[in-house]
């Protein structure tokens, strides 16, 4: 099937069956708004080179909801979404995106920390909703009749956060309850969205912590490692410049500082 390249990202490409009664250069148009957004906070000379087509994944056959696989040479987005629903576009693409960025794809022996990187993509898509917020009510949406769009955005990812369980207990306590569980498999969205929001004010504070994840897939991931051990494996690949404001986020899973 023929796609569509995007207008100011010519490495994506989306195919244009499945989304429904909305004129398809509207998607392409907000889903290069994302990856602005996001590629504005990253190292672009580190971005990935592989290319992104996007499907909608009720045209895949085999695919329930959003996920992002690799197929050879390039990496394939699909989206459950269809219509204007505008923030659901923007949620799924924003946590895809981040996963393109990390650029790892795990073997199930080494994916003991696969719910970090679920976590940090969970994190992205409310960061990502956030400043979009920001800058479409600034004057810099897509169409100038999309800026009243702008605090429905913001109040989708604020509705997710406000709905997330409330711990009662330091996260670093409870993160050491559930090691053990998470690191059996990386799918968990009530837990991921609670380390997601507790990362979250450290990213929104030092936004150059962002060009830290594009650094997650050198770190040594196996079974092993204490997260601890895993996290200043990663923060060896960091530049000079990220190793302090990274120290912050190790200091958040293991003594509670933030």
């Amino acid at each position: 099937m023929n796609a569509t390249k995007f207008f100011e990202n010519s490495r994506f490409d989306i195919r244009a069956e499945g989304w429904g009664e909305v004129e398809l250069q509207d998607v392409i148009k907000l889903l290069d708004n994302v990856i602005s957004t996001f590629y504005g906070y990253l190292d672009e000379s580190s971005l990935p080179v592989r290319n992104v087509n996007i499907i909608n994944a009720k045209e895949s056959g085999d695919v329930e909801g959003p996920e992002i696989r690799r197929r050879g040479d390039f990496d394939q987005v699909y989206l459950d979404v269809s219509g204007r629903y505008w923030s659901q576009y923007v949620y799924q693409f924003s946590h895809e995106l981040c996963h393109h960025v990390i650029d790892i794809d795990y073997s199930p022996e080494d994916d003991h920390y696969g719910w970090l990187e679920e976590s940090i993509c969970e994190m992205a898509s409310l960061f990502i909703m956030l400043k979009m917020e920001s800058s479409w009510s600034g004057g810099e949406a897509p169409y100038q009749n999309w800026e009243g769009y702008a605090a429905v955005l913001g109040n989708y990812a604020r509705t997710i956060a406000e709905q997330s369980i409330v711990l009662y207990e330091p996260f670093h306590l409870w993160l050491t309850r559930n090691t053990s569980y998470l690191s059996a498999g990386r799918y968990d969205r009530r837990k991921n969205r609670i380390i997601a929001l507790q990362m979250m004010p450290l990213f929104i504070q030092t936004p150059e912590l962002w060009k830290a994840v594009q650094f997650f897939k050198f770190a040594d991931a196996g079974s092993h490692r204490t997260i601890s051990e895993f996290l200043e494996d990663w923060k060896s690949f960091l530049p000079y410049s990220l190793q302090v404001p990274f120290g912050g986020f190790i200091s958040l899973f293991t003594t509670g500082q933030k």
